[in-house]
């Protein structure tokens, strides 16, 4: 298994040892052009997080659709009242136990993950 720790919207590889916690990168620049993943949608940042983290670690990618059904994603919602879409819009988007859930599905034990507060 390959742990990982996702803290502060940096990905650490768990041994890892880096002298000054801002200096731990996942890509150099060209390589995140080349491999990081957009989001498709408004609100899907963890299935993107999840595809990021799984191809930084070189594990198997599924799709962006498997990703998205896999993170559990409140999204926003359109053509409703103000008060309907500010109360959906407070909560869009995962949690940190979301993506968890969703590696798990989609990696099975290959990846263990976990957030820090």
């Amino acid at each position: 298994r390959k742990p990982v720790c996702l803290r502060s919207g940096k990905l650490t590889m768990m041994g890892s040892t880096t002298p000054n916690d801002t200096a731990a990168f996942t890509w150099t620049r060209q390589q995140a052009i080349e491999t990081a993943q957009s989001q498709s949608g408004a609100s899907n940042c963890g299935a993107t997080a999840l595809l990021n983290v799984l191809a930084a670690l070189k594990e198997p990618m599924p799709s962006i659709r498997e990703a998205e059904h896999a993170v559990h994603t409140n999204s926003r919602r359109y053509g409703v009242s103000v008060s309907e879409y500010l109360a959906a819009r407070s909560i869009a988007g995962c949690t940190g136990e979301n993506i968890v859930a969703g590696c798990a599905t989609v990696a099975g034990g290959n990846v263990t993950s976990r957030f820090f507060a």
